[in-house]
């Protein structure tokens, strides 16, 4: 197996062992075990377990900005606020088809644990970062209100879709299309009116 793929899939196995024991839970052996390698392969790859587990972080924290990319093409196709609804709708598709990492972030928390905040801080300061430049460039562009306040809408949305994921995506079956849509919608239309400008609603 040649060295990336190799590395690719030790980190598809660590995935799967830190969505369903657990960060603390975990130990290095379970995932040397489950990928079937030497004690000694997996760190040619990796220094130890919190290397691991923030490169699994990393890979898919790239994977969920692939999932959410608007293309130029369907950005001239949508109103600020569709843009905005397309954003949250295709977040939420990613977690509800990407169910192990969305176990591994409840399981972790947002800026509740100081043991791990450090490995976990920097997945969580890279997806506030893209949100916070959407609603940046909304604001410079007028279609937000000018007393939004966009650290605040920023983090509220971040640990808003992540209690959402908990109640709604980890507790039920894979959920649907129509489903999506209608929990997208619970979501969205309560931050559009209270931070786009009026003509900025149309969808």
């Amino acid at each position: 197996m040649k060295a990336e793929l190799r590395r690719q899939h030790i980190l598809d196995c660590a995935k799967q062992v830190f969505a369903e024991k657990g960060y603390y839970e975990t130990y290095v052996e379970d995932v040397i075990k489950m990928a079937h390698i030497g004690k000694g392969t997996i760190y040619e790859y990796f220094r130890n377990k919190e290397d691991l587990f923030f490169s699994v972080l990393l890979r898919s924290l790239q994977d969920w900005k692939n999932a959410i990319a608007i293309s130029h093409e369907e950005i001239k196709q949508l109103s600020p606020a569709s843009y905005f609804h397309l954003r949250v709708k295709r977040s939420l598709i990613f977690m509800n088809e990407d169910r192990q990492l969305t176990s591994i972030i409840l399981r972790t928390g947002f800026g509740f644990n100081p043991h791990i905040q450090k490995f976990i801080g920097e997945f969580e300061k890279n997806l506030q970062n893209q949100i916070l430049h959407d609603l940046r460039l909304g604001k410079h562009l007028g279609f937000l209100k000018d007393n939004v306040d966009l650290h605040v809408i920023t983090s509220i949305l971040v640990g808003g879709i992540v209690m959402i994921a908990a109640h709604y995506i980890l507790s039920e079956p894979v959920l649907s299309d129509v489903e999506v849509d209608k929990l997208t919608n619970k979501i969205v239309y309560p931050f559009i009116k209270g931070i786009f400008n009026e003509n900025n609603l149309r969808e």
